[in-house]
């Protein structure tokens, strides 16, 4: 899957992860293909940093009032949900 459609499923499945149950996504077939496909990229970390940076801290997301701390807490999960322990 490209960047883009990347960057919005994990967007997607943190936001359903967390609460949003009307905006999110749940897929669990797509969730296993985003890691697999994560976990294959030799350069996924640097992948999965530009996507933190391009939701939550680009001066556009800044603006919107994202902050430092929800760069963190979608980290958090996602350092979370690359174990596998995600449902």
């Amino acid at each position: 899957m490209e960047y883009e459609e990347l960057r919005d499923l994990l967007e997607g499945l943190y936001a359903y992860d967390t609460g949003s149950y009307d905006s999110g996504i749940r897929d669990e077939t797509r969730r296993a293909e985003a890691v697999a496909q994560i976990e294959a990229d030799p350069d996924g970390g640097r992948v999965l940093g530009r996507i933190m940076r391009d939701l939550y801290l680009t001066d556009l997301a800044l603006a919107a009032g994202h902050t430092w701390e929800d760069a963190y807490d979608f980290g958090d999960w996602l350092a979370y949900a690359m174990k596998g322990r995600l449902a």
